[in-house]
C-alpha cells in the first residue's frame, strides 16, 4: 500500500515541477530509506515512459499511412512500431508488426530494415516461454550478422548488448551462459569506447562489474565498476544524471536481494538444524520402547516359524508323490504332442504349396493388370493426339466453311431473305465450331505442358485478353473497369492464365442481359502468401443448384445455356496446374463473381 502512495505521489510531482520532484525525492531518501527511494524512482520511471510511448505510438500509427509499400521508410515505421508495443509488453501485437517490417523489407531488400526487424522478432520471442529456446537467439544472430554486412555501429553495439542481456538472464534462470554474457557485453564496451559513446560505454561497464559481482569475483567487479567511475566524469548532465540513477538503482536492488538470500539461507539451515535434532532425539526414544516389543514378537514368531517348518516338511513328502504321478502323466501327453506335430508338419507343407499355386496366380493377374494399364495409358495419349490434331485440322474447313458463306452471301441476291439467313445460320455455326476447336486446343495445351512460373504483370496480360476479345467487346459495347492495386506483381504461368482471364471475360460477354450494355469489374490485389483475382459481372447470373458442377467438362449454367461447357472447365484445369483454386459466386439475374486464388 505504501508503495502504490509513493508510486502516486511521484508521477504526480513528474508531471509538474521537475524541482519539486528533486527535492522530494531527497526527502524520501532520508525519511523512509533506500528501498522505499528505489521503488519511488522506479514508479516514476515508469510512469514517464509510459506517457511518452502511448503518444509515440500514436504517432507511428497515423505516419504509416502515408507511406507505400515501395517505401522503405514504411519499414522503419513498422520497426519501430513493433519495438514500441514490446516495450508496452503487448507482444502479439508487436510480432505482428515485426512480422510485417520482416516480409517487406525482404521484398525491397533492406537489409538494415530486415536486421531491425529480426530483433524486434527475437525480443517477442523471448517473451514467450515456448519459443525462447529455440527461435530467440537465431534471430538475434541473423540481425548481428545483417548490421557487420551493412556496417552500422550503433546497430551493431544495441545488438551486442540485447544479446548480452539475453545470455545474463539465462543465468539467473539456469546458472549457466555466464560466459557468452560476458563476451557479449565486452563487444558491447569495446564497439561504444571505439565510436566514442562514453555513455554506452559507462552502461557496459556496469553491466560487466555486476555480472563478476554475481560470480564473487570480486577484484574484476572493482575494476569494471571504477573504470565506470572514471567514464561518468566526462559525461554531461543528462547522461551523468541517467546514469547515477541506474547504477545506484540497480546497486540497492543487488544489496537487497543479497542481504534477503543471505536471511532466508540463515533461516532456513537453522530450521533445519533444529528439526534435525528434534527428529534424531524422537527417535532414539521411539527405538528404545520399541526394541523390546520387536525382541518378544520376535520369539513368538519362531515358534510359530518352527511348527509351519515341520508341517511344511509333511506337506513336502505328499507334494513328491503328486509330481512323480503328473511326470508319468506328463510324458503321456509329450507322446500325444510328438504325433501332433507330426500332422502339422503335414498340413505346414500342403500351405506352402497353396502360397505358390497363389503367388503364381497373382503374378499372372498383376502382369495382365500391367498389360491393361498400358493400354489405357497409350488410349490416354493418342486421345491427347487426337483432340490436339482435331482443334487444329478442323480449323482450316471451318475457315473454308465461312469463307464459302461469305462468297455466296455476295453472289446471291440481297432480295432473298431466306437464303441471307440460311447463311447467317452456316456462319454462326462456323463461329461455335471454331469456339469449341479453340477451347480444345487450349485444354490440350495445359495438359500437355508443363508448368513454369514466371514473374507476371497484369496490366499486360489484361491488354493482351482485351486485344484477343476486341471484336466481342466492340459489339456488345461492352464496359470494363479495372481496379489493381499498385506494385501487384506474382509468378505464375502468363499463357495459362491469359486463357483462365480470357474465358471468364468472354462468358461475361456471352451471358449478359438481353438489351443491356455489359458491365465488368476486374480487381487484383496480393495478399500475405497468394495473388487475388476477382471478375465480376451483372449479366444473367448462375442458379445456385448448378453452382458445384460450373468447373465440370461440357457444364452450363442453366438448362437454356447455349454455350458449349468448355469455357470455366479451361479455367478450372489452368487454376489446378498453377496450383490455384478457383472460385464461384452468383444469383441468379443479379450477379456473378469468380475469385481465382494464385500461391505466390
Amino acid at each position: 500500500m505504501t508503495s502504490y502512495f509513493f508510486s502516486c505521489i511521484f508521477h504526480g510531482l513528474f508531471c509538474t515541477k521537475k524541482r519539486l520532484s528533486r527535492f522530494f525525492l531527497v526527502f524520501i531518501k532520508h525519511w523512509a530509506g533506500p528501498r522505499w527511494l528505489a521503488i519511488g524512482l522506479a514508479s516514476l520511471l515508469a510512469s514517464a515512459a509510459a506517457s511518452a510511448q502511448c503518444v509515440k505510438i500514436d504517432s507511428l500509427e497515423r505516419s504509416l499511412s502515408q507511406f507505400s509499400r515501395q517505401d522503405t521508410q514504411r519499414v522503419r515505421i513498422l520497426n519501430e512500431l513493433a519495438k514500441s508495443y514490446l516495450a508496452e509488453k503487448r507482444n502479439n501485437t508487436g510480432l505482428a508488426y515485426a512480422q510485417q517490417a520482416q516480409y517487406l523489407a525482404q521484398i525491397l531488400e533492406d537489409t538494415l530494415g530486415l536486421a531491425d526487424a529480426k530483433m524486434n522478432l527475437g525480443r517477442a520471442y523471448f517473451d514467450d516461454p515456448f519459443t525462447r529456446d529455440r527461435e530467440t537467439i537465431p534471430r538475434y544472430e541473423e540481425a548481428l550478422a545483417l548490421y557487420l554486412k551493412v556496417e552500422n555501429p550503433g546497430r551493431l553495439a544495441q545488438a551486442y548488448k540485447t544479446i548480452g542481456n539475453y545470455y545474463y538472464d539465462l543465468y539467473y534462470i539456469s546458472g549457466d551462459n555466464y560466459q557468452k554474457a560476458l563476451n557479449y557485453f565486452l563487444k558491447y564496451l569495446k564497439i561504444s569506447e571505439k565510436t566514442g559513446q562514453k555513455a554506452q560505454a559507462a552502461e557496459a561497464c556496469l553491466s560487466i562489474a555486476n555480472l563478476y559481482d554475481q560470480l564473487g569475483d570480486e577484484k574484476n567487479s572493482t575494476q569494471y565498476f571504477l573504470k565506470a567511475v572514471q567514464l561518468r566524469e566526462t559525461l554531461d548532465a543528462k547522461e551523468l544524471d541517467d546514469l547515477q540513477i541506474f547504477a545506484k538503482t540497480k546497486r540497492i536492488f543487488d544489496l537487497q536481494i543479497q542481504s534477503q538470500r543471505f536471511y532466508n539461507t540463515a533461516l532456513i539451515l537453522g530450521l533445519t538444524l533444529m528439526g534435525i535434532i528434534v527428529t534424531l532425539l524422537l527417535i532414539n526414544i521411539s527405538i528404545r520402547r520399541r526394541a523390546n516389543s520387536v525382541l518378544q514378537k520376535r520369539s513368538l514368531e519362531i515358534e510359530k516359524q518352527k511348527k509351519q517348518i515341520e508341517k511344511n516338511y509333511q506337506e513336502l513328502g505328499e507334494k513328491s508323490q503328486e509330481i512323480e504321478t503328473q511326470k508319468d502323466l506328463l510324458t503321456m501327453q509329450n507322446e500325444q504332442l510328438i504325433d501332433t506335430q507330426q500332422e502339422l508338419q503335414k498340413v505346414v507343407k500342403a500351405l506352402e504349396a497353396a502360397k505358390q499355386d497363389l503367388e503364381a496366380r497373382v503374378a499372372e493377374r498383376t502382369l495382365d493388370l500391367k498389360r491393361a494399364n498400358d493400354a489405357l495409358t497409350q488410349a490416354n495419349e493418342e486421345l491427347d493426339i487426337i483432340i490436339y490434331r482435331a482443334s487444329h485440322d478442323f480449323k482450316g474447313p471451318v475457315a473454308t466453311i465461312n469463307g464459302l458463306a461469305h462468297i455466296g452471301r455476295l453472289e446471291c441476291k440481297a432480295e432473298n431473305e431466306q437464303v441471307q439467313t440460311y447463311f447467317d445460320k452456316i456462319e454462326n455455326t462456323a463461329a461455335k465450331m471454331d469456339g469449341m476447336l479453340q477451347k480444345l486446343h487450349q485444354v490440350s495445351y495445359i495438359m500437355g505442358q508443363t508448368y513454369q512460373p514466371a514473374i507476371i504483370r497484369f496490366e499486360d496480360l489484361l491488354d493482351k485478353v482485351q486485344e484477343n476479345l476486341h471484336v466481342l467487346i466492340t459489339q456488345t459495347e461492352a464496359q470494363i473497369q479495372t481496379e489493381i492495386e499498385p506494385g501487384t506483381r506474382f509468378f505464375g504461368d502468363a499463357d495459362m492464365l491469359t486463357y483462365a482471364v480470357e474465358n471468364l471475360i468472354e462468358n461475361a460477354l456471352i451471358f449478359t442481359k438481353e438489351g443491356l450494355q455489359p458491365q465488368i469489374s476486374i480487381r487484383v490485389a496480393n495478399n500475405l502468401n497468394e495473388a487475388l483475382i476477382e471478375i465480376e459481372d451483372f449479366g444473367q447470373g448462375i442458379d445456385r443448384h448448378f453452382l458445384p458442377e460450373i468447373f465440370d467438362m461440357f457444364s452450363r449454367g442453366s438448362e437454356s445455356s447455349k454455350g458449349n461447357g468448355l469455357g470455366l472447365y479451361v479455367v478450372h484445369k489452368a487454376l489446378e496446374k498453377m496450383q490455384g483454386i478457383a472460385e464461384a459466386e452468383s444469383e441468379i439475374g443479379k450477379y456473378t463473381k469468380i475469385r481465382l486464388r494464385i500461391p505466390i
